[in-house]
């Protein structure tokens, strides 16, 4: 039997991954589509319990999907904890998933991935009853999917969208809010869709998303709990339509949506709702049903594309406990061991995708082109797990360097790449321009929308006070042995990048036209700024009408075509010529 998983400790908020719950013990796997390959995570149980279901985590979309992701992989941590085997999933053009047709019905694309998933985790499991759970959009479609899943006999949906109708009018009035930073053509490519918060979506999707209405729904059978997002929201109509045709529905109103579905750097991982969750589940089980013994052949997560080029799931690090994509050329001849391996750092906000998802087609273009690249996950990001040193999304640290050089030598290890170029945004810029002023592999430098050059500079923030001090010191130290000049510990800016400059790096740095964060570099590097300027090895890439994480697509395609642009002038001629795209 299993104890009680306390990590709460009379709080509403977990505080982060305990060791004995890390996220080593899932398994990243691939699921295969017949129009691509869906990415996810196998959480097995990790002890004996009364529960016979598997449960089924589907994510949010969009952009509330970014702000749930580590919270999600603390849900299914604490379920796999208590005795219920986890998949968590990435639908068809989201995630890490392929990326599908970008004109098709959505919601039918992300019910099929949802019954893929569903046999997946049936079959690794050995547990046919199941448990479909989600937050907002993602308890839609979990509720979506009971009618065509089969077998589902328990429903946790955190502020299910009720009526698809509300969010499509949202959706639309946040589209005309922004339409004045918009281009000409530049939101939908004029199909009539809308772009909310970096994702679009296509006019097919919100024909299907206005048909949605919950309270028509028959729920087989399914117990359920519904969690209510707030005193306005509907989901006391959806209790009571469930209830008026027998359906064992209960709703409850505790504290955690609003504070789970925010600014990803701040997203809070609810643990009473998590709590309330296990006791809904825990509670009252039906009879079980035969079970089967699990499929003993674990498919890796690994997977070829029909656009040339294949991705693999790599943990690095010390004992593994790191994680990233390692994204590649299919065919030899369309690689060079003599070209860089781009590494992609993320902030704290954003896992491996990137904002917007937008590290993800970037790195499966490069491919294309014949460049490897390195998505990956920082201690207490994503799928990486915290330390007893670096709590969970923690913006700054230490050991964020460590985790660029391990990934790095990872690579070395496992595909022989001796040269990298680290490209990276906000917060992930300052660690490629730290990371850089350390490493001699580093060949190239990509700064985004940087905005801080020394720790010391970080917004003033007791939880941050202890990581900026030790984190400035080890920094202080390690580009000391450089030569470097320093003046009380501050990096002298300008000449750690024309140091950079003289060892071969090519530096290049991408900013909003008007970005603050530009003033600052121009105020950080003012007595290189004349001699970095005139070197061939530094490029200064000014965006118009561009936000500092790239909202708009219109801002994504810049930001793609700006970084293709330069790996292949700087390091295409390096190896064999790429591949034209497509051809």
């Amino acid at each position: 039997m299993c104890a009680a998983f306390n990590a709460t400790q009379n709080t509403d908020w977990d505080s982060g991954v305990r060791p004995s719950l890390s996220a080593g013990k899932a398994t990243p796997i691939s699921i295969e589509l017949e129009r691509g390959t869906l990415f996810g995570w196998y959480h097995p149980p990790r002890c004996r319990s009364p529960a016979h279901q598997a449960v089924l985590l589907f994510n949010p979309v969009g952009w509330e999907g970014l702000a749930c992701y580590r919270a999600y992989r603390h849900w299914a941590e604490r379920l796999a904890a208590v005795g219920f085997p986890v998949l968590r999933f990435d639908y068809l053009g989201t995630g890490d998933s392929a990326d599908g047709d970008a004109h098709e019905p959505k919601v039918a694309s992300w019910l099929a991935s949802a019954r893929a998933a569903a046999a997946e985790l049936r079959s690794r499991s050995g547990r046919d009853a199941l448990v479909l759970a989600g937050v907002h959009f993602g308890a839609t479609l979990a509720a979506l999917a009971s009618e065509v899943v089969g077998g589902v006999e328990s429903l946790v949906l955190l502020g299910p969208l009720v009526r698809g109708r509300d969010y499509v009018r949202q959706a639309r009035a946040y589209a005309l809010l922004n339409a004045a930073n918009d281009s000409p053509g530049s939101p939908a490519d004029g199909d009539a869709g809308v772009e909310v918060a970096g994702f679009h979506v296509n006019p097919a999707t919100l024909a299907e998303m206005e048909a949605i209405d919950l309270r028509t729904l028959t729920v087989r059978g399914a117990r359920s709990l519904v969690l209510s997002r707030d005193e306005t929201s509907r989901e006391d109509e959806l209790v009571a339509a469930w209830q008026a045709r027998g359906v064992a529905a209960e709703l409850r109103r505790i504290r955690g949506y609003h504070e789970l579905v925010q600014k990803p750097s701040r997203s809070l991982t609810p643990g009473a709702i998590f709590q309330a969750a296990e006791d809904f589940l825990l509670t009252g089980l039906p009879a079980p049903s035969p079970g089967r013994a699990p499929a003993r052949e674990a498919r890796p997560a690994v997977r070829e594309s029909a656009r040339r080029y294949r991705e693999s799931a790599l943990s690095f690090g010390a004992n593994g406990r790191l994680f990233g994509v390692l994204t590649e050329p299919v065919r030899a001849e369309e690689a060079s061991s003599e070209r860089p391996v781009l590494v992609i750092l993320p902030t704290s906000s954003h896992h491996r995708v990137g904002p917007n998802r937008m590290y993800v087609p970037l790195a499966r273009e490069l491919a294309e082109r014949g460049f490897t690249s390195f998505r990956i996950d920082l201690t207490g990001g994503g799928d990486s797990p915290a330390s007893s040193s670096v709590r969970d999304g923690q913006a700054y640290a230490e050991e964020f360097v460590a985790d660029a050089r391990a990934a790095m030598d990872h690579l070395a290890e496992s595909v022989g790449s001796k040269r990298f170029v680290l490209l990276g945004l906000c917060s992930g810029a300052l660690l490629a321009f730290q990371t850089t002023s350390v490493d001699p592999r580093v060949v190239g430098e990509v700064l985004v929308s940087q905005q801080v050059w020394n720790l010391s500079d970080v917004p003033s923030d007791t939880r941050f006070e202890r990581v900026k001090q030790r984190a400035t010191a080890s920094l202080t130290h390690a580009v000391r042995r450089t030569g470097l000049a320093f003046d009380t510990g501050r990096v002298d800016v300008g000449a750690s990048l024309r140091d950079a400059l003289g060892r071969g790096v090519e530096v290049l740095l991408i900013y909003g036209a008007q970005d603050p964060g530009l003033a600052r570099f121009r105020a950080e590097a003012a007595r290189e700024l004349a001699h970095l300027t005139v070197s061939p090895r530094f490029a200064l890439a000014l965006l118009d009408g561009v936000d500092r994480t790239f909202t708009a697509l219109r801002s994504q395609r810049l930001f793609h075509g700006v970084v293709m642009d330069y790996m292949l002038r700087r390091f295409a001629r390096e190896g064999v010529r790429p591949c034209a795209s497509g051809g």
